[in-house]
């Protein structure tokens, strides 16, 4: 399933402030991505080994076409990996809550994710499909990468 909520009156989801998971120093998507196509997902513990390296390896695939993995850890889960692409920290006790509204998606599950335009809007939700092996999935991030920066 894909929902899309284009036009959305929300401020751009480059503006809001996260911590870095590594040395939690404060940043924001947009003085790092600016431009970029985003892949945000919340990193749920039961699923956060088999989240990363299927993350990982679509990062790897795409980062040339200014696309970027945001994976975002709520307080309680701690990973400790090596990947290319930024983990981070919601600045608050409501992970779930906080993430919900800056993203969209209705719930907590394994693999939920939330794709970014390149002017940092939400452009579709993927609440309960697995990615990359949804074809609507990557056909929506066809279409994104394609945009012009």
């Amino acid at each position: 399933m894909m929902t899309t909520h284009a036009g959305s009156g929300q401020s751009p989801i480059l503006d809001h402030a996260f911590r870095l998971s590594s040395n939690n120093e404060p940043l924001t998507l947009r003085d790092h991505f600016k431009g970029h196509v985003i892949l945000m997902t919340l990193l749920e513990p039961e699923a956060v080994q088999e989240q990363l390296e299927a993350l990982e390896q679509m990062f790897l695939r795409y980062r040339l076409r200014h696309f970027t993995v945001v994976g975002i850890q709520p307080e309680t889960v701690q990973v400790v990996t090596n990947v290319s692409f930024p983990l981070l920290k919601l600045p608050t006790g409501s992970d779930h809550e906080h993430f919900q509204t800056l993203t969209g998606l209705a719930g907590p599950a394994g693999m939920s994710v939330c794709l970014v335009n390149r002017r940092g809007h939400q452009a579709a939700v993927f609440p309960d499909d697995p990615v990359p092996g949804n074809s609507k999935f990557m056909q929506k991030l066809e279409m994104l990468l394609a945009e012009h920066r």
